[in-house]
């Protein structure tokens, strides 16, 4: 647990290093999209985040407080980057969603009830998730 919550911090503080906001220029009364420079930047922070956070995380995990870290670092480095590619934004959205059900699944299964509806693991599905968010992020090359 200890090493859980050690891991989490250091890949909170990876994420805080690689995720720093800048100020941008005010938007000129034509632009009012990401310039392409950074979205590239964003794409970058993104999946570097990813790429540190994949590193980190126990394999395979035994339990649901294995993932919380990555899931909750993972969720915060997309939101922090809304400019990044909607591939990669999509991609690492379902890796999210894969830790989700894989954690429902973990400890005995969290189980339906109120509006509480855990999504079902597919180990098949979970496999094709990640690898998709390995290409978007071109972490083969």
């Amino acid at each position: 647990m200890a090493a859980t919550a050690i891991g989490g911090g250091i890949a909170g503080a990876l994420l805080t290093a690689t995720t720093q906001h800048t100020a941008s220029p005010a938007a000129s009364s034509t632009t009012t999209s990401t310039t392409t420079v950074d979205a590239h930047a964003q794409d970058v922070r993104l999946c570097t985040a990813y790429a540190i956070i994949n590193s980190a995380t126990p394999k395979p995990a035994r339990s649901g407080p294995d993932l919380l870290p990555s899931v909750s670092a993972l969720q915060v480095a997309i939101d922090a980057n809304p400019g990044a590619n909607q591939e990669i934004r999509e991609a690492l959205g379902s890796v999210v969603d894969t830790f989700y059900a894989t954690m429902a699944s973990l400890d005995g299964g969290v189980r339906t009830r109120g509006l509480a509806e855990p999504p079902t693991y597919d180990e098949a599905r979970a496999l094709a998730v990640y690898d998709r968010a390995w290409d978007a992020c071109r972490l083969g090359e």
